[in-house]
């Protein structure tokens, strides 16, 4: 909602942004079929019929049209935008080739953005890859030094099962936050809580989920921090992005690893934190399955499947397996029929 505000003039452009979900490519296409509303579908804003559209869209819609004469800062809410929508194809368009230079931070920013977005497009391109290494080294601004840094350790233990090379990267990251202290302090805790969230992921992947475990209660107290400090709309509305990526990642963990490193109230700050979230609600729905709390687990994804997303619809089969479980099979034959509509609900 920040980014969209800002996009159609009711807020000012607060730039850079610091959120840091993206969602895949397609993503918007993905739930406009799931809903069965296909005269929703669109390949460029400007395809969707007038009738169909809102203020916000048509901003957008605007946006793109005059990409040629969008000052830098408008471009890099605009971008942010498209990326959480899913339209990287559409990234690629408007923005063929990364430019970055020492004396423009906000077009390092731009940069930040397209790479992170031309990966969701193409994981096999280097391009990105370079974007990255070249911010991590030149970046005006320490947060982006950092930031660019942890998108190297990702995209290595990730995509490359490179978990030693990203390891490189995080001793990298870890010295550069040294700088972050001239950053705000709402900032440095935000990034600082990323560095132990990607620690904790290369932990895991070499095979020491203690460590990681550490690494996410490093990562939850930094969050604690940001939220002590975080002040006006935008600013809480990274903590709260935050904290809900921080949650799941712990409910991710301690499913994966069989262990109880998180909160004892993890699954109730996850729903606190953001009911509509389906991943979060997901995660949740898998943690609570883990340790047989088939009752709980079975709310829990049926409030996922409300989503209308392929997530959704997945959470749906799960709640299913749940009422199997207790040994309601009539209800469970009904979950697996559920189509799942956004804003409207699931129904039979």
């Amino acid at each position: 909602m920040q980014l969209t505000s800002m996009l159609t003039g009711e807020t000012e452009p607060a730039v850079p942004s610091w959120f840091s979900i993206i969602s895949p490519a397609g993503t918007r296409d993905q739930v406009v079929r799931q809903a069965r509303r296909d005269e929703y579908l669109a390949t460029r804003p400007g395809d969707l019929a007038e009738r169909l559209t809102t203020a916000p869209w048509r901003a957008l819609t605007t946006a793109v049209r005059e990409w040629p004469e969008l000052d830098q800062v408008r471009r890099v809410v605009l971008i942010g935008l498209l990326t959480q929508l899913g339209c990287h194809r559409l990234v690629a368009d408007l923005v063929p080739r990364v430019k970055v230079t020492p004396d423009c931070a906000v077009g390092q920013q731009l940069a930040y953005e397209v790479a992170r977005s031309d990966r969701q497009l193409d994981r096999r391109s280097t391009v990105p890859l370079r974007v990255f290494t070249w911010l991590a080294d030149h970046a005006s601004r320490p947060s982006l030094r950092v930031s660019a840094g942890l998108q190297m350790a990702s995209a290595l233990v990730r995509a490359h099962q490179d978990p030693p090379g990203a390891s490189t990267w995080l001793a990298r990251c870890r010295q550069a936050c040294g700088g972050l202290r001239a950053e705000p302090a709402w900032l440095e805790h935000l990034v600082r809580s990323r560095v132990h969230r990607a620690a904790a992921l290369v932990a895991v992947r070499q095979g020491a989920p203690g460590d990681g475990a550490a690494e996410m209660r490093a990562a939850l107290a930094e969050d604690d921090r940001l939220s002590a400090v975080a002040a006006g709309e935008l600013q809480l509305g990274y903590q709260r992005e935050n904290r809900a990526v921080v949650l799941e990642a712990f409910l991710k963990l301690d499913t994966l690893a069989g262990t109880a490193a998180a909160p004892a109230d993890v699954v109730a700050q996850a729903k606190r934190v953001d009911p509509f979230d389906v991943d979060l609600l997901f995660a949740a729905g898998r943690f609570l399955t883990a340790r047989e709390a088939w009752d709980e687990a079975t709310g829990t994804f049926l409030a996922a499947a409300a989503s209308g997303t392929v997530r959704g619809a997945v959470a749906a089969f799960e709640a299913g397996a749940c009422f199997e479980r207790l040994g309601r099979p009539a209800e469970a034959a009904a979950a697996s029929r559920w189509v799942c509509r956004p804003n409207r609900g699931c129904r039979t």
